[in-house]
């Protein structure tokens, strides 16, 4: 069967459904349309009625207006602003704009609706405002397990060739495809699809110990003002051959098993990570890559690195057994832990 187009992105009609879901949370949000001629205009008198100093104009919100696809910025008067240009290319889902459009309208308005979507933990915020994003588009149909598969494999791919830990968000990703308490996602009203996204924040984050043993790999090869570091390519396997080593020793169970087992199957099934116009190609056929795969899955057993599984049904729930009644179908298993 051939996949339904995408529902076509207008953003006056994503803003009025999320003053529609989130009114008393969007009361203080100004939306901004980056593609409209005043918009740049709005956007200095939001940045004035929000107290915000010119350094602060000049040093973040212009050149993020100038240079950022999307972003979502809170004031000092209590108030945010969400920044789009829904014209701007877009590096997720290939060229379907419209899917695009609206994950990333989804992704910008989780981190200010999301009780963990802002916050000192960048890491966590990015995990609240991906999960929305997700939960949002399975929803409403502009996404597929498949597409939330794909935005989780970009994530992998973006920590592979650039660097920094707040967008690896992949677990979370992963954990609203495989559905393990077998949630309908599309019962779920905007209020319980938010605290869902942060249930998922809160269980698939970097924990301290889970951080600073991704923290050296994200070093590897990594630029500074004075070293330009390595080319993507080598870095890209320069952080394979260090993920083995997480892989092939960390417990089967644990969070850094999954990620560095999810980072390294990706990378060697789909022959490379492209991230952002940059593809670094791998030969996945290579016996080295391939013996490492193996290796990597025979350690996972029946835990379904990547979604691997998952996503093969397109269905977003299992069929009911009589383990499964259709009231836990509707509120997942309150009482069993959040994790796959």
């Amino acid at each position: 069967m051939a996949p339904k187009p995408a529902k076509p992105f207008d953003f006056n009609a994503a803003v009025a459904e999320a003053k529609r879901d989130f009114p008393a949370l969007t009361q203080n949000v100004t939306f901004i349309n980056g593609d409209d001629p005043d918009a740049k205009h709005r956007l200095r008198a939001w940045a004035i009625a929000q107290r915000l100093r010119t350094v602060e104009w000049d040093r973040l919100v212009e050149p993020m207006f100038d240079n950022q696809r999307a972003c979502a910025i809170p004031g000092h008067a209590g108030g945010y602003v969400l920044l789009m240009h829904p014209s701007a290319p877009s590096m997720r889902f290939g060229a379907d704009a419209d899917k695009a459009n609206h994950y990333t309208f989804d992704h910008e308005l989780g981190h200010i609706v999301t009780k963990r979507g802002t916050g000192d933990l960048p890491d966590v915020a990015e995990h609240s405002a991906d999960s929305f994003a997700a939960l949002r588009g399975l929803q409403r149909g502009t996404l597929t397990k498949a597409d939330v598969q794909r935005a989780a494999d970009m994530n992998d791919a973006g920590f592979l060739i650039y660097c920094g830990l707040s967008h690896l968000t992949s677990m979370s990703l992963d954990a609203i495809v495989i559905n393990p308490k077998n949630i309908d996602y599309t019962a779920l009203s905007p209020q319980e699809t938010a605290a869902l996204a942060d249930k998922h924040a809160k269980a698939f984050h970097l924990r301290p110990r889970s951080y600073n043993t991704f923290a050296p790999i994200d070093e590897i090869g990594k630029p500074k003002w004075n070293d330009a570091g390595l080319p993507p390519a080598e870095r890209v396997e320069a952080r394979l051959h260090a993920l083995t080593d997480i892989a092939m020793h960390a417990p089967p169970s644990s969070m850094l098993f999954y990620l560095a087992a999810r980072l390294i199957v990706n990378a060697v099934e789909h022959n490379g990570v492209t991230y952002a116009g940059q593809q670094v190609a791998l030969d996945g056929k290579n016996p080295h890559w391939q013996s490492l795969k193996d290796a990597v899955l025979a350690r996972a057993g029946d835990r379904d690195i990547g979604a691997r599984k998952a996503v093969q049904t397109p269905a977003l729930t299992r069929p009911e057994t009589p383990e499964n009644t259709p009231l836990l179908s509707r509120f997942g298993n309150m009482f069993k832990k959040l994790s796959i």
